[in-house]
């Protein structure tokens, strides 16, 4: 499990190369997330702590319905986002979400990452197995 988390990690593997995309919600700076499955980190401005980290199939969608919902203040926070490679599949997002857990201990991160919901192919092709029964 060590030496799969390692590799999705490293330069080049999942996430590919290069620090992450850098947005500022309150005044609009950076780069806007577009609609990509990717990692995205909300960081506080003044201490650069790490404060929610998670994954998502459209990074822009997930980042905008953290902000309408008043869990993270876009005056305090900042988000960093990175955008997986093609080939990236939902359950290794999850693993690298979890391994982003544990290496920056985020504060309003309440479970150890991994355990949103499947895939919605995944999941109506279930339900139609389920509906045949």
């Amino acid at each position: 499990m060590v030496r799969f988390v390692g590799r999705l990690l490293k330069r080049g593997g999942l996430f590919g190369r290069g620090r992450p995309f850098r947005c500022y919600p309150a005044t609009g700076r950076g780069t806007q997330p577009r609609n990509l499955a990717g990692l995205y980190r909300f960081v506080n401005i003044i201490t650069k702590r790490v404060a929610r980290v998670g994954a998502s199939a459209n990074v822009r969608r997930r980042v905008l319905q953290h902000l309408r919902s008043g869990l993270l203040n876009a005056r305090r926070y900042c988000v960093d986002f990175q955008y997986a490679s093609r080939k990236s599949t939902s359950a290794s997002r999850r693993i690298a979400e979890a391994a982003h857990i544990l290496k920056h201990k985020p504060l309003l991160n309440i479970r150890a990452g991994g355990g949103g919901r499947t895939v919605r192919s995944a999941s109506r092709w279930l339900w139609r197995v389920i509906r045949r029964r």
